[in-house]
């Protein structure tokens, strides 16, 4: 069995650990679905720009092509 040890969050923000707290709509399998990529949708290219940017990641469009037909050839792998 592991030890846990209890530690207050102003110890952990010293360190410079984010604390973010937790909330049921994490668990909820409805809401943690629309966050995720459906299976059957696969990812649009206005899905994969926004992720570039958020990364902050330089892209034309023949690259956001070809990581398309990727994801969607992994997903349909995945499937079966």
């Amino acid at each position: 069995m592991r030890r846990a040890e209890i530690v207050k969050a102003d110890r952990l923000r010293e360190r410079g650990v984010e604390i973010v707290p937790v909330t049921l709509t994490h668990f909820i399998r409805d809401e943690a679905k629309k966050h995720s990529i459906e299976r059957d949708k696969g990812v649009s290219r206005k899905m994969l720009k926004a992720w570039a940017d958020e990364l902050h990641l330089s892209y034309d469009d023949e690259m956001i092509a070809f990581s398309r037909k990727l994801i969607r050839y992994y997903i349909s792998k995945s499937k079966k």
